[in-house]
């Protein structure tokens, strides 16, 4: 049976705000996720709790793949919080374990190998996101085996890469940002990931607008209330009419993720 670590990226604080809201936290969010992808033995890392400790190249080298989550933190802000990650990830592309990541994950690679994480003036990209546009590169690699066009996936996130670092390889774009996906090499290891959260269930999605809907309101995303609630039957309209394929088929919706475990 492989073995795999889940690292999750976001805070104790965080985690009980999602609670609040009745969302699953990331450990959870992706055990839930390689359950339905095939049986492994899973260990979770959380480097922004207090009692954290590094762990070694070698210990880290024993596992067949490495997941990073996504997180309400910054790579620009919070250095306390930030650091140890950016330690870490260096560790794990060092131990030359794959990884893969969502959201936060990609954002922590890139700032780990050398690109730069920015935060948008366009604010937030949340929901449903806008269809890929795959890279030649992207069409051939095996992140999207199977996916068919448009391929589309729920989404939240303020921050983007705004330069990827050496060695990378550019997968997908859609209209909110030039990274959707990529691999990155670095120190002899290989990191796959998405800006997106393939992820992310029906519940999860509603959950996150929830949580988020204060913040929304302060950055403009929505004037106003009736914009809100016009968004939410938007998105549970599409739902009923399964518009999207994710909507219905959860193996569908997590393809990325299965498609980079079975590469292990």
């Amino acid at each position: 049976m492989k073995k795999l670590l889940i690292v999750d990226g976001n805070t104790e604080e965080g985690n009980l705000n999602i609670h609040k809201f009745s969302g699953l936290t990331y450990v959870p969010l992706f055990t839930k996720v390689l359950q339905l992808c095939g049986e492994y033995e899973i260990d979770a890392l959380y480097p922004t709790h207090e009692n954290f400790i590094m762990p070694s190249i070698d210990t880290l080298k024993k596992y067949d793949g490495i997941l990073w989550t996504g997180s309400s933190l910054s790579i620009n802000a919070t250095k306390q919080y930030v650091e140890p990650q950016l330690e870490l990830c260096d560790k794990c592309f060092e131990s030359q374990t794959p990884i893969y990541g969502s959201c936060w994950g990609l954002q922590v690679a890139v700032a780990t190998a050398g690109g730069v994480v920015s935060s948008s003036a366009k604010g937030y990209e949340i929901g449903v996101m806008s269809a890929l546009q795959l890279t030649s590169e992207g069409e051939k690699h095996f992140l999207y085996k199977n996916k068919k066009s448009p391929i589309k996936s729920f989404c939240v996130h303020k921050d983007y890469v705004e330069k990827l670092p050496p060695n990378s390889t550019l997968l997908a774009s859609n209209s909110f940002c030039t990274v959707q996906a990529a691999q990155i090499r670095y120190k002899g290891g290989s990191f796959v990931g998405v800006q997106y959260h393939p992820e992310f269930d029906i519940p999860q999605m509603f959950s996150t607008y929830k949580r988020l809907e204060n913040m929304l309101f302060q950055s403009k995303y929505f004037n106003d209330k009736k914009e809100y609630e016009d968004e939410m039957s938007k998105l549970e309209d599409s739902i009923k009419k399964n518009i999207e394929a994710f909507y219905s088929d959860e193996v569908y919706r997590i393809l990325e993720i299965k498609n980079w475990l079975d590469t292990l």
